[in-house]
């Protein structure tokens, strides 16, 4: 039985979550094996199967154009637009405020709630333990492996062909993507707007923001101790360090 029939059996269906009506009439839908919880029952089937299946019972949904693999059949379909469309046939999602397009939906979600709303409109990410806010959940995620996690309780990511080693899996795979593939297995990272492509997402990101981005779009990260100001979040966390601390 694979994943997804297993899954839509009543009985294995419920027993990983649990469904809270709140007072104003939000429902959550719990998970039961950890804390993560999500207001929509389809999202909870996509943690369980990401997180807590056992691997046999998983169904893997297979590129036929590259060695890309996802427990999720949308991830495939958004992976096959972005990867391996031809131009003309590309779905762009583009924002109605500004130049600014992509090929990920979500990705449109998080520029738009970065650059658009208002600061009561935005949707922010809070640390528990601190006053650290993000306006992107990864963030908030790295910001607690950063500063919040005791050192035994770090799931260190351990590369297989180096001493290299990261608390995040996001990171080790980027490093056997620059280091350690054979150059037909590399996974491109590729500007949506020009031939631009690179090994590092960041390396797109700076790439896009020097080339591509309306001087009004810009986002300036700004001191605020002086005036120094920069398109990038490591240029001022450096200077902040230099200058202020």
């Amino acid at each position: 039985m694979n994943a997804l029939n297993w899954f839509q059996h009543e009985y294995n269906y419920r027993k990983f979550f649990t469904l809270h009506t709140i007072s104003d009439h939000v429902k959550w839908y719990s998970c039961r094996k950890c804390p993560y919880k999500a207001k929509r029952a389809d999202h909870i089937k996509r943690h369980v199967i990401a997180c807590h299946m056992d691997e046999r019972d998983i169904k893997w949904y297979t590129c036929k154009k590259c060695i890309f693999k996802t427990k999720q059949k949308e991830y495939l379909k958004i992976h096959i637009n972005c990867q391996h469309l031809d131009e003309q046939d590309v779905k762009w999602y583009k924002c109605e405020k500004c130049s600014h397009k992509t090929k990920y939906k979500s990705h449109l979600k998080i520029h738009i709630n970065v650059h658009h709303l208002d600061e009561q409109d935005t949707k922010w990410y809070y640390c528990k333990d601190c006053p650290f806010k993000a306006k992107v959940s990864s963030n908030l995620k790295r910001h607690i492996i950063a500063r919040h996690l005791d050192e035994q309780d770090i799931k260190w990511y351990v590369c297989e062909k180096c001493p290299y080693r990261t608390k995040t899996h996001g990171h080790l795979k980027r490093h056997v993507n620059a280091h350690h593939l054979d150059e037909k297995d590399i996974k491109w990272y590729e500007c949506e707007q020009c031939p631009y492509k690179a090994k590092q997402k960041i390396q797109v990101k700076t790439h896009v923001s020097l080339h591509h981005v309306d001087a009004k779009d810009i986002k300036w990260y700004e001191c605020k101790k002086c005036s120094f100001k920069t398109k990038y979040r490591s240029e001022l966390n450096k200077h902040t360090k230099k200058r202020h601390q």
